[in-house]
């Protein structure tokens, strides 16, 4: 067993004061407690791991030590990290193991800062960006004027713009609860910048209208589209003005739906019906202009590169519906010939006297 120096480093960096003990004993640890332990985000312990990490003491492997935290007036210490690895020596039948023991520490904000943070550094780390960013979450949530995001996003390694556009989803969607619109708009499947720029919405009248547009109409919202139309709103200067263009939203995404209803229009089946469906809907769609069609609700970046791939393709589709076309009228030609011959031969025999 050895030093951890991530997380001694860590620790020295921010003002922690502690101190390394070799072959602590296990039996000074609050085990009962470690398992109830928030800062792992109520993860299942892993008995597999556990296991895994047995067989390597038994053979004598070396892991980094336990992070612990003295308790003034407790004979119980808390345990900050090394839970599968205390299992794992425990199971290995070992009674002691090398200690990082951090003590005179009283501050819940920075215990629990601790804790969080070394769930995320060395062994036993968080999954991913994910669960990192629902520890800084639960921070900012439990202790709003403790931690900066700056000093959050460095505990964390993950951008201070990631941070910001996930507690802008977390208040969208605990604000969608509050109105009680939460049922729909918590769902993973909803474009997590559309929630962020709702969010930004002042008026919880407006807020909810918008909610209710994107669940009455999530295909047509999702994406760059309700994000761009959403943007709109915010800027027209009154909550009026915002709930008339919701209103004629719905009317036109209303009517959208009805077009699309099953027979209102024919489904192209053949080809050459498949690629002039294509091009009548980009003819009708088109604004007249690409200044237009930038200002319009397709005017984001991303968009226009969509777009401008489906007008690529659209060229190499008109080259073969050219060609199709060609076919077809040369069966065309064909069929008239045929009709224009036996319309011939039935007006001769219509004429002719009977024999």
């Amino acid at each position: 067993m050895a030093h951890d120096p991530a997380v001694e480093r860590w620790l020295s960096d921010n003002k922690y004061a502690y101190r390394f003990e070799t072959a602590a004993p296990l039996t000074n640890i609050d085990v009962v407690e470690a398992d109830a332990n928030p800062a792992r985000l109520h993860r299942k312990f892993d008995d597999d791991l556990a296991y895994r990490y047995a067989q390597h003491y038994e053979r004598g492997d070396d892991f980094p030590a336990l992070v612990v935290q003295e308790i003034v007036g407790s004979a119980k210490w808390l345990m900050w990290g090394g839970r599968h690895r205390y299992w794992g020596v425990c199971t290995a039948g070992k009674a002691t193991h090398d200690m990082i023991v951090v003590f005179g520490e009283t501050s819940a904000a920075r215990i629990d800062r601790a804790r969080r943070v070394l769930n995320s550094v060395g062994v036993g780390k968080a999954d991913g960006k994910a669960e990192k960013l629902q520890h800084i979450s639960e921070l900012r949530k439990n202790y709003p004027r403790e931690f900066t995001l700056d000093q959050l996003a460095e505990d964390f390694s993950v951008h201070r713009k990631t941070i910001t556009n996930y507690l802008a989803v977390v208040a969208s969607q605990e604000r969608a609860e509050r109105l009680g619109k939460d049922g729909f708009w918590s769902s993973s499947r909803i474009n997590q910048e559309l929630k962020a720029e709702a969010q930004k919405l002042q008026s919880d009248e407006v807020f909810c209208a918008v909610v209710e547009l994107v669940r009455d109409h999530a295909t047509d919202m999702k994406g760059d589209i309700g994000t761009e139309f959403i943007k709109k709103l915010r800027a027209v200067q009154s909550d009026k003005t915002r709930l008339a263009m919701i209103i004629d939203k719905d009317k036109e995404l209303i009517a959208n739906d009805e077009d699309r209803k099953p027979g209102r229009k024919r489904v192209p089946t053949s080809k050459t019906t498949r690629y002039l469906g294509h091009i009548r809907a980009a003819v009708r769609d088109w604004p007249g202009s690409a200044e237009k069609l930038h200002l319009g609700d397709q005017g984001s970046c991303a968009t226009l590169q969509r777009l401008k791939k489906e007008a690529l393709r659209m060229q190499d589709n008109l080259i073969e519906l050219n060609t199709e076309y060609d076919r077809l009228i040369a069966e065309a030609e064909k069929v008239e010939a045929w009709r224009a011959a036996r319309r011939g031969v039935s007006d001769s025999a219509a004429t002719s006297p009977p024999h």
